[in-house]
């Protein structure tokens, strides 16, 4: 049992080299995520259709393929996110997003201090985008470089009362992070940067 199924791999392998495609070729990848066991397929037949033509014939079958879904366990709570103002490129003008306190979105960042998230609550921006250039029919979106970024906390060196602060991003001389908007989760996440974030905020 072993051999034979020794033999069906290498045959699959040989069949898969450039310039001799094999049957297994024909096929629709399903991506499952190993934390859940799903396979994500397109029950439409929108990814048969644009297989068949891209390739000029069906797909033969559907993988699966395990995709890592690792994500980061750990968030440092920096507060309630307010707003945030980004530049998008070839614009004059930036734009400004607001976070509502019912949105309930966090501003955090990992243990190190060195990368800056937006966590949970309501992040879609499907409303907004048109005030973005670019193709919004890409599943990520450019949304320019980050400005400024104002979040709700109460910190000690200011009697733990509630404030709302703003951090401009780059305003020491480092370089602003740059967002993108997944359309697919409807978040936002930052790429980038040489901001820092220390006591008592961030630097940058």
């Amino acid at each position: 049992m072993r051999k034979k199924n020794k033999k069906r791999v290498a045959k699959r392998r040989r069949g898969n080299q450039r310039g001799n495609p094999g049957a297994e070729e024909l096929v629709i990848l399903g991506l499952t995520n190993p934390h859940r066991g799903a396979c994500a397929r397109n029950s439409s037949g929108s990814a048969a259709a644009l297989y068949k033509k891209f390739h000029g014939r069906d797909p033969k079958e559907i993988l699966e393929i395990q995709q890592s879904a690792v994500v980061l366990m750990d968030y440092t709570a920096l507060g309630d996110l307010e707003y945030v103002v980004f530049w998008p490129d070839g614009q004059k003008d930036a734009r400004r997003v607001d976070f509502p306190e019912s949105d309930e979105v966090k501003l955090a960042s990992n243990p190190a201090g060195t990368q800056l998230y937006f966590i949970g609550g309501n992040q879609d921006l499907s409303r907004s985008l048109k005030e973005f250039p670019g193709d919004h029919s890409k599943d990520f979106i450019d949304l320019g470089d980050v400005l400024r970024v104002s979040y709700f906390a109460r910190k000690g060196f200011d009697g733990f009362e509630p404030i709302y602060y703003h951090h401009d991003l780059g305003e020491d001389g480092g370089s602003r992070p740059r967002a993108f908007y997944n359309k697919l989760q409807k978040t936002i996440f930052l790429v980038g940067g040489d901001y820092k974030v220390e006591a008592p905020g961030i630097v940058n």
